[in-house]
């Protein structure tokens, strides 16, 4: 395959080490206020894993950063209550 082969694809391979990385290892939440001016909303990471990670790695992550563990790293309805 030539490299503008390569440019037009729109599939990218991973290898990944085992199967359990196919699946979802994160979601980010983004927002963003429109007002010049306001203060804007931290950024959201939902991981894979359970809150027993989070208390090992709190420390770990930026405090710009919301980040919390959720069982599949889906922003459902209870994780955004937290």
């Amino acid at each position: 395959m030539g490299h503008e082969e390569r440019a037009q694809s729109h599939f990218v391979k991973l290898k990944t080490p085992h199967a359990g990385l196919t699946k979802r290892q994160v979601t980010l939440q983004i927002a963003c206020v429109g007002e010049v001016g306001a203060e804007q909303p931290k950024l959201g990471m939902v991981c894979r894993g359970t809150d027993a990670i989070w208390k090992r790695e709190s420390h770990l992550y930026d405090p710009r950063v919301w980040v919390c563990f959720q069982k599949k790293a889906w922003m459902d309805r209870k994780t955004q209550l937290k």
